[in-house]
């Protein structure tokens, strides 16, 4: 009788030392892009929340100083001639007094914008009844505005 000799073949099933190096590298590459595009992703993130900061602060500046300049009977009665750090509106029952100081706005002691770096309050005449304020506001590092205001009535 002959010997039969088994041959055990074992079967090919797995993954090889260099396939895994492939999986291995071409994973990692796989999460770099990804984390770069996740991190691009809260950078704009990060810069659209500062504009849109900076642009509410402005509105709520900008609410309460249209709202004094368009009530009935108002006038100003003072102007910072000097360092146009403030403007002073007064009328029959108040006296609103807008403020830079602080890196803030202040209406009276009450502060209506914040992150303010710069605010110049400054009047000219267009005519006798006529004045126009301009404020120079400057908030946050990239909102910078000019307002101009025209007013009629009694004035200082």
């Amino acid at each position: 009788m002959r010997n039969r000799i088994k041959v055990n073949k074992k079967s090919e099933k797995g993954v090889s030392l260099s396939a895994l190096m492939i999986y291995i590298i071409a994973m990692l590459i796989v999460m770099s892009i990804i984390s770069v595009i996740t991190s691009s992703f809260y950078n704009n993130i990060n810069i659209i929340t500062n504009e849109t900061n900076s642009q509410k602060e402005y509105s709520r500046f900008n609410m309460f100083f249209t709202k004094e300049v368009n009530t009935e009977d108002t006038k100003i009665a003072k102007i910072d001639e000097l360092n146009s750090s403030y403007i002073i509106f007064t009328n029959k029952e108040e006296k609103h007094q807008y403020t830079f100081k602080n890196n803030a706005i202040y209406m009276n002691k009450i502060k209506i914008c914040d992150n303010v770096k710069d605010c110049k309050f400054q009047m000219s005449n267009e005519d006798s009844n006529i004045k126009n304020i301009t404020i120079l506001l400057k908030i946050g590092e990239d909102f910078t505005k000019t307002l101009n205001y025209s007013c009629s009535g009694n004035f200082m």
